[in-house]
């Protein structure tokens, strides 16, 4: 009797088995963990996520080409990502405050994380000593 409802558990979790076994497409094979140049790569990132206190949307920090941090707002419910801010217009204020050269008004705006104003509406950059608030 007890065979039989073992038996019963196994035959009815195998439907729940078999999406996971049919989705690999590929067998994995000792080339494709140790091969220099085709080899598949293992080692994924973790993202950088900030929860707005809105509670709807949240802070994504992703790298782009060349290495360059963007903050993206992203709206939880949907996924939709748009820039937290203009990275160009934070660069153009700070290089025009004076004693900021081109390239530290560049990495200045273009870090990957920020200190925010307790409304979440403005940043703040310490750099030198001095306090930016950019908004």
């Amino acid at each position: 009797m007890r065979n039989r409802y073992f038996l019963f558990l196994v035959l009815a979790l195998i439907p729940f088995q078999a999406p996971g076994v049919l989705a690999q497409n590929k067998q994995l094979t000792v080339e494709d963990i140790f091969d220099p140049v085709k080899k598949v790569n293992f080692s994924g990132t973790t993202p950088t996520v900030r929860w707005l206190k809105d509670g709807k949307h949240y802070l994504l920090t992703s790298a782009t080409k060349g290495d360059t941090a963007r903050i993206q707002k992203v709206d939880a419910a949907t996924g939709e990502a748009v820039p937290f801010f203009d990275v160009a217009k934070m660069q153009a204020a700070l290089t025009a405050l004076g004693g900021v050269t081109e390239a530290d008004a560049k990495q200045l705006a273009n870090r990957s994380t920020y200190q925010m104003s307790n409304d979440e509406r403005a940043v703040l950059i310490n750099w030198n000593n001095d306090l930016f608030i950019t908004s």
